[in-house]
């Protein structure tokens, strides 16, 4: 029988990670999803040491995404699209706004799995964070329009915290745009 794995986030997890990273064949899907758990769990400790822990994660799931293209799997590769667009969106070195737009084009990529129809919990998230990366990047009426389709997804599925703050989240950029005038 296996071993378990530790929570996610956890010096357990990313020591566990490792090891398996040892055990499992390169290229194979067992060693993408190995990657992507191990890039997740970096992500999750990016307070320790944030240079070295995205960079790792960063490069984790990088190799995840080529094995993923190469296997043709689209459900995994949208999972560490919304991944590396996440460790992107959080990575303090670097160009910024060059990171940002990287983590954008993660999270649309991600979405075109991630539907509404199909995956509205993930769509949602996938959508909230698409909202903050674009906002920090000035586009604030794409980050409106991504935060409100997150809050409709949110409350599709009845996370009514989530929606709450995705509708916030809206109000902050629209406050943000400026006031409206009149021409």
């Amino acid at each position: 029988m296996a071993e378990p794995a530790p929570a996610l986030g956890s010096e357990a997890a990313v020591a566990f990670y490792e090891r398996r990273l040892t055990e499992t064949p390169d290229g194979s899907a067992e060693r993408a999803s190995v990657l992507i758990d191990f890039a997740t769990s970096l992500w999750h400790l990016r307070h320790r040491n944030p240079k070295a822990n995205l960079e790792r994660a960063r490069t984790a799931a990088e190799e995840a995404i080529e094995i993923l293209r190469r296997a043709g799997n689209h459900q995994e590769l949208a999972r560490v699209q919304l991944a590396l667009g996440t460790i992107l969106s959080d990575t303090p070195i670097g160009d910024r706004a060059a990171n940002l737009r990287r983590a954008i084009a993660c999270y649309e990529s991600a979405l075109r799995v991630y539907t509404e129809a199909d995956f509205p919990s993930a769509w949602a998230m996938t959508q909230n964070n698409l909202g903050l990366a674009l906002r920090e990047l000035g586009k604030l009426d794409e980050s409106v329009y991504a935060f409100e389709f997150a809050a409709r997804g949110f409350e599709s599925v009845g996370d009514w915290k989530s929606a709450e703050e995705s509708s916030r989240e809206a109000e902050e950029s629209r406050r943000m745009k400026g006031p409206r005038t009149e021409t």
